[in-house]
């Protein structure tokens, strides 16, 4: 009876370790999941920020467009990983000379004239074609033309002056 008792605790510890190791695995199972969960949906926030900047910008510019002559000032929001929104011409020299080896790797589609900097900091969504911008005007002076977005926000001024068939972007004041 000694060595039958001592074998029944044994195995009564042995179950209860095993019940133990099978709620930690459990546990940790369950907050890798909830961890996995919580990554997918800010990244789909961060998808869906840039989408309705995109949406927005191109709207706003297509009605300052289609309007005679202004300057309207909007702000934007956008994850906080993009530190600037540019603006290039692929027709012109670079002229930031600290980005310049970076840039020339850029790999924009027929007509793309807007990115996301740091390269790749916005996913798929990195770089757009916006119609109706005057992309030499805006990077006359910097190619590219970037916008510093500043705690989430990007604030940049559209402009159209009379008898212009186009749209400038300005750094809003």
């Amino acid at each position: 009876m000694g060595k039958r008792g001592f074998c029944r605790r044994k195995s009564g510890q042995m179950e209860l370790s095993f019940g133990m190791i099978f709620s930690i695995i459990l546990i940790i199972a369950f907050v890798a999941f909830s961890v996995y969960g919580i990554i997918k949906f800010l990244e789909f926030r961060d998808s869906a920020q840039i989408g309705t900047f995109e949406k927005n910008f191109a709207t706003h510019v297509k009605a300052k467009w289609a309007g005679t002559e202004g300057a309207e000032t909007h702000e934007y929001t956008l994850p906080g990983r993009i530190k600037e929104v540019c603006f290039i011409s692929k027709t012109k020299p670079i002229t930031d000379a600290s980005r310049k080896e970076e840039l020339k790797w850029i790999n924009l589609d027929e007509g793309e004239n807007l990115f996301f900097y740091p390269l790749n900091s916005a996913g798929n969504a990195g770089s757009a074609k916006i119609d109706y911008l005057n992309i030499d005007e805006t990077t006359k002076d910097d190619n590219p033309f970037c916008i510093l977005n500043k705690n989430g926000k990007v604030r940049l001024t559209l402009q159209k002056n009379y008898g212009e068939n186009s749209v400038r972007v300005l750094r809003a004041q």
